[in-house]
């Protein structure tokens, strides 16, 4: 359950954030400088984080040693996080920051870091294909839950973390067990046959594999980026453009879990926050 604590909260900065900073030396010290959604960046020189305008947050091998035995976060086997860090601080102390507009390079602290890697994009050519083949056999609550960040309410919503990166706040029902937490999957569809030639928006599906759960005890929520580069290279190859919109169908229901008949539509206009 640790990724669905850390969700608690991190409600606000996921969606669109990449680098921000809360450090102000005339208030009494953050538990935290900053906060936000990183790609983790694993090579042969080390892993680190990076935001789409090219910082790059490298964190202490000790702190990136604790995540993983509070959190269980694996830098190695992730590809999107959320992350809490704080600056490793000169020998001044004082913290390393900058108000450059070329990207910078950070020592950092982890406070705290959770995986958000959606499944890969799946490509199937008709519908009724991707019907036999991708399991969907309960629905979900909703892709723009109102939830409760311990000071307000606030209503999420899908957006594009950059061109490639789709991030989907997905609620849903399930037993009140943190072992079946495993078994939920949501997979992404895009349907080749949907995008004719003159296609303006994409359309991709939202299907529930919830395992062996039938149980509708509890609510819980996550928020996972989705790779869609390749849904995007085949639309623009069909139609000779961009889509204006990407449209998320999924089948809703806030309480049952037989799934219903039509579709519940999400429209996202393709852009980057």
């Amino acid at each position: 359950m640790a990724k669905f604590k850390l969700w608690m909260v991190a409600l606000t900065l996921i969606m669109g954030v990449s680098f921000t900073s809360c450090m102000n030396s005339d208030e009494s010290e953050s538990p935290y400088d900053g906060a936000g959604m990183f790609y983790v960046v694993n090579s042969y020189m080390g892993s680190y984080f990076e935001d789409p305008a090219g910082n790059k947050l490298h964190p202490t091998s000790a702190s990136v040693l604790a995540m993983e035995t509070n959190y269980g976060f694996k830098m190695s086997e992730t590809k999107l996080a959320v992350i809490y860090y704080k600056f490793v601080k000169e020998e001044t102390g004082t913290a390393k920051t900058s108000t450059s507009t070329t990207p910078q390079s950070y020592d950092i602290v982890l406070v705290s870091a959770a995986a958000c890697d959606g499944p890969d994009l799946i490509t199937t050519e008709t519908q009724v294909e991707m019907e036999e083949s991708v399991t969907e056999n309960a629905p979900i609550v909703s892709l723009t839950p109102t939830v409760n960040t311990g000071y307000t309410y606030q209503e999420l919503k899908p957006a594009f973390y950059d061109k490639k990166t789709l991030v989907l706040p997905i609620a849903w029902r399930m037993e009140n067990s943190s072992e079946k937490l495993a078994q939920h999957k949501f997979n992404l569809v895009y349907v080749t046959s949907d995008t004719e030639n003159s296609a303006t928006d994409l359309v991709l599906y939202l299907r529930h594999d919830r395992g062996t759960d039938e149980k509708t005890d509890v609510g819980t929520y996550t928020q996972d980026g989705y790779n869609i580069e390749e849904a995007i290279a085949h639309f623009a190859g069909v139609t000779g453009k961009e889509p204006k919109n990407v449209i998320i169908k999924s089948k809703n229901s806030e309480t049952d879990s037989k799934i219903p008949e039509k579709y519940t539509e999400v429209t996202v206009e393709y852009k980057t926050n």
